[in-house]
């Protein structure tokens, strides 16, 4: 069956505006799941708590379990995203108002050296800067940034996934430290 060709113009915007509706739908699906996946693939907190991170800046490795006697809070972050380095301003400067300060992890996705460099040029006390891009890739963690706060003990004590304001971040500062 052939079409008419005075309606092949019309037929073209139909498909067209379909298409458009349908992805626009579709992502905005997409982006409302993401904190709910988030959830998921972190679950209860136990592997990326047990999993073994290379520190850059050092030759050494960490587990994230063995600083459980105190409150962790693990960003996972990319130099080259944007929203990535307002929430780790965002984060930096919630928990400089904190009286008692947590460990902080900077989970560095998919980065390299040089460019973590700039942004950290002397990582403060407590901060330790993670290669986590295979736990990132292996949990198919859905974004950049993600964070997880864990209370002393290791067991999770929030989430958020993307950044939009400082008020994102605000629910750190109640954050049990005992």
């Amino acid at each position: 069956m052939r079409l008419d060709p005075k309606y092949f113009i019309p037929f073209l915007l139909t498909v067209a505006a379909i298409c458009v509706v349908a992805i626009i739908y579709f992502n905005f699906r997409f982006m409302g799941n993401q904190p709910e996946r988030l959830a998921e693939r972190i679950g209860d907190g136990s592997l990326l708590l047990e999993t073994e991170y290379e520190v850059f800046f050092s030759d050494e490795t960490l587990i994230p379990l063995d600083l459980t006697d105190q409150p962790i809070v693990a960003l996972f972050w990319a130099s080259w995203s944007s929203r990535s380095t307002l929430a780790k301003q965002a984060l930096l400067q919630q928990i400089e108002e904190m009286e008692q300060k947590p460990v902080i992890l900077i989970m560095a996705v998919k980065d390299d050296i040089q460019y973590i460099q700039e942004f950290f040029p002397e990582p403060q006390q407590g901060m330790y800067i993670l290669n986590a891009t295979s736990y990132y890739h292996d949990q198919r963690i859905p974004g950049l940034p993600s964070l997880v706060v864990f209370r002393p003990g290791g067991t999770v004590w929030g989430m958020r996934f993307g950044f939009t304001t400082l008020a994102d971040y605000n629910f750190i500062k109640q954050l049990p430290v005992k």
